[in-house]
């Protein structure tokens, strides 16, 4: 290879170095610009099969006591219809009350993820390779609940029952508005048989339909251990997803208040009803009073009908462990334009590569410089 054949190698073997460079930091700088980053407590009503109630999330801080419960509820929902309620049964009578819309936020502040940053000198992170109530009406032969309390809050009315009969509970619901599919109003008859009460929460004849964040409604009652009802999303049609924060002394699990009956999948094994994706002592000021300990609980329900057990008993763990999120945050070290590594390469070709094809020239030279002095020999 003559010296203006290797001088032109190593021109094009730079060019072909920057390209590649270049197009590696257009990418980067792409993605730097881009960083990759239902209603399971109760029963929805009335039941219209062309009517449209979508649960985009559920929330729900529990507390407990040690004989009273309390569970402030938060929906998010999509509704088309002005009649849409809810039905919450509780293990005795609830005190129904507004909620603290505050203590989501302050929450949100305490399962803060832990972030850890983590420099990257080449820009190849996110690359991978490979109205009013209506007349009663109960059935024939069947008892009405008895109404213990109706209570607005908002634009909420919400009525508290309690049954002895099922049938009379289904009656009175559907005659006031709460209508419920066949599979509902069978599984209400599982509560009526353990002494449940039941609230029935709907807008007021005055109000526009649900739509978006409902402000949180409170409810309290007392109860041997903290349950929270889970039951009636075995009729759910829809994938359920649910997130507890449960306020305790202790560290806290979810389980399943019965065992997996044949046909059914205990998907979490061992009983329980949702994993705990976050668990630790409370330290924000604002959250001290409702407990020592923060468990977040979250379950997902991809077919409630095998996927529901029963309602979610909360029981202390075995250990106080802690249980963070923790994120790692990856910053990209430049130097100019470029990503630091690529960009240290790039200045060490650049200033060793001509040295290098210089060299390579002199070299040949000697070589032919010696081969001529042999043959004049």
């Amino acid at each position: 290879m003559t010296s203006h054949s290797l001088r032109r190698h190593a021109r094009r073997h730079a060019l072909r170095g920057l390209a590649l460079l270049l197009t590696l930091a257009g990418v980067t700088a792409f993605q730097g610009a881009n960083p990759a980053a239902a209603c399971a407590c109760g029963a929805f009503a009335p039941y219209d099969p062309a009517a449209r109630v979508q649960m985009a999330q559920e929330a729900a801080i529990v507390t407990y006591s040690g004989t009273e419960e309390t569970v402030d509820m938060r929906l998010t929902v999509d509704s088309v219809t002005q009649e849409t309620g809810l039905i919450f049964p509780t293990p005795t009578q609830a005190t129904v009350t507004a909620g603290d819309k505050a203590l989501f936020s302050v929450i949100l502040d305490q399962i803060a993820p832990i972030v850890t940053v983590e420099k990257d000198w080449w820009g190849l992170s996110g690359f991978a390779l490979g109205g009013a109530h209506a007349a009663d009406g109960s059935a024939a032969g069947s008892e009405a609940p008895a109404v213990l309390d109706v209570v607005r809050l908002g634009p909420f009315e919400a009525t508290v029952l309690r049954a002895s009969d099922a049938d009379g509970l289904t009656a009175w619901l559907d005659a006031n508005g709460y209508g419920l599919s066949d599979a509902v109003s069978a599984l209400l008859g599982d509560y009526v048989e353990r002494g449940w009460y039941f609230t029935a929460l709907k807008l007021a004849s005055d109000t526009a339909p649900l739509d978006g964040d409902l402000e949180p409604i409170r409810f309290t009652f007392e109860a041997a251990t903290p349950v929270y009802p889970l039951l009636l999303s075995q009729a759910a049609t829809a994938d359920q997803h649910v997130v507890l924060y449960v306020f305790a002394d202790h560290r806290m699990d979810a389980v399943f208040d019965r065992p997996a009956a044949a046909g059914q999948d205990d998907y979490y094994g061992r009983g329980r009803a949702g994993r705990t994706s976050w668990a630790g002592p409370v330290t924000e000021p604002d959250l001290q009073g409702l407990g020592a300990w923060l468990t977040v609980v979250e379950a997902d329900f991809w077919e409630p009908s095998q996927t529901v057990l029963g309602d979610v008993t909360l029981v202390q763990a075995a250990a106080d462990e802690t249980n963070y999120t923790y994120i790692t945050r990856t910053e990209i070290v430049r130097l100019g334009p470029l990503p630091a590594g690529w960009a240290i390469v790039l200045l060490v070709f650049l200033l060793t590569g001509p040295t290098a094809a210089l060299s390579a020239i002199a070299v040949d030279r000697s070589r032919k410089r010696r081969a001529a002095g042999g043959v004049a020999t």
